[in-house]
């Protein structure tokens, strides 16, 4: 399959963010950067109209991010088979003499999980390295990755946090005599692909490992699941009395599907606790809903007093960081190579952009820096953020607020037990 491309030169934010000492406004950076996005590129054209909702986001923020520091950008849409993020990547890569494309020095992206999972064995293989902004699937990164970097959160740190922090059994069950806990009562819906399954069984884990109760641990199809299927596995929660339902669905359509089911079969007296979890729930689209103000969604936190204005979403917000992010290392492995003539590849000693790449690696490798919206970053050996910060969020009379970890405790405390509550 040939791909088409989409040659931008745009501009990277970098004055006025307190990244590094006395940076330079203008970003040293001699190789354009690849992008891979859900979103068609045909005639040398990208369809952002077209574009899914989410890659549509992400591109918000990344654009925002440049519009001050040019940058030279190829753009790829994602496609929906294996063999086309294969091609993508390899063109930005390798570089394609005919259609005057240099190989790019990084990538950036995707938008799906599937997508970003096989680009970053490919930016492995190619050792170009790869930032990961937004996607949450758990298992992204190899356990051999050496050339991917990931700012987003996993699943599995999500689960971590609100049922092995925040809902932590120690904190759940305070105030009562051990053996006489009131059940706590979980139910567990997710779409029926990797991605889902892999975040159901980090969220199963952590419940288990708090001694709580799974109810219902169950699946719907992850594109277009039918009103019936939805209604018989909210019907299902109910009758099993879940006092909370984990929710997970990386299409925000099928998050508000699913949300709105339990709205419209359930009185809200009655309704268990509905949390989202990151993926469809942090959509744009789902958060400015209606059913926000049913639902709690669990995000990575956002840092909104060192975020733009124009930054709606996390999913603008972590592509806008990530520019950043990038812009900082670029010009770090420009001062290095530039001191470091002499540095040779096993895999091409006379190529530079071999030699770039390995010192914009090495960049971000060591960084550890204070980036707009998501604050402080730096990565551990395996390529994943060891900074993750989380919040809930939910609407209150249409205005949306946070809620803290203490207020969400007292609210599942009500839930499973509303006779005893200090």
């Amino acid at each position: 399959m040939k791909h088409k491309y989409l040659r931008i030169t745009i501009l990277v934010l970098i004055a006025g963010l307190a990244l590094t000492s006395c940076r330079s406004k203008e970003t040293k950076l001699s190789y354009p950067i690849g992008s891979v996005w859900n979103v068609s590129v045909e005639e040398d054209k990208v369809d952002w109209e077209a574009a899914s909702a989410l890659a549509q986001e992400q591109y918000a923020g990344f654009s925002l991010a440049n519009e001050e520091a040019a940058f030279d950008v190829y753009t790829f849409g994602e496609g929906d088979k294996k063999d086309d993020v294969q091609a993508a990547v390899r063109s930005m890569v390798e570089g394609q003499a005919q259609n005057k494309i240099d190989p790019v020095a990084a990538i950036l992206g995707a938008t799906s999980n599937e997508a970003t999972t096989r680009a970053a064995a490919l930016a492995n293989f190619f050792h170009v390295p790869m930032l990961v902004p937004s996607v949450s699937g758990d298992n992204l990164l190899s356990e051999t990755n050496l050339w991917a970097f990931q700012l987003s959160a996993p699943n599995s740190n999500y689960a971590d946090y609100i049922l092995g922090t925040v809902l932590n059994k120690q904190i759940v069950y305070k105030g009562y005599d051990e053996g006489l806990e009131p059940e706590f009562r979980i139910a567990i819906l997710y779409e029926q692909d990797t991605y889902g399954e892999t975040a159901a069984v980090s969220a199963a884990t952590y419940a288990l490992e708090e001694s709580y109760s799974i109810v219902l641990y169950d699946k719907f199809p992850a594109k277009n699941p039918s009103v019936s299927r939805l209604r018989a596995l909210v019907n299902l929660a109910l009758d099993e009395d879940a006092q909370m339902v984990i929710m997970i669905a990386s299409d925000p359509d099928v998050a508000l599907s699913l949300s709105k089911t339990f709205t419209d079969i359930s009185d809200a007296q009655v309704r268990p606790l509905l949390v989202g979890m990151a993926a469809g729930f942090t959509s744009q689209e789902f958060m400015d809903s209606d059913l926000l103000e049913d639902t709690y969604i669990l995000r990575q936190e956002i840092d909104g007093e060192n975020c733009p204005a124009e930054i709606k979403s996390l999913y603008a917000a972590q592509n806008y960081a990530a520019v950043n992010l990038l812009a900082t290392a670029i010009e770090d492995a420009a001062n290095t190579t530039s001191t470091d003539e002499k540095k040779l590849s096993i895999n091409a000693a006379s190529d530079k952009i071999v030699i770039y790449r390995e010192s914009l690696r090495d960049a971000l490798k060591l960084a550890d820096l204070e980036l707009p919206c998501l604050g402080r970053v730096a990565f551990d050996n395996a390529g994943q953020n060891k900074f993750l910060r989380f919040e809930i969020i939910t609407t209150e009379k249409g205005i949306m607020e946070t809620i803290s970890p203490s207020e969400f405790v007292e609210l599942i405390r009500k839930k499973i037990d509303p006779t005893n509550i200090e």
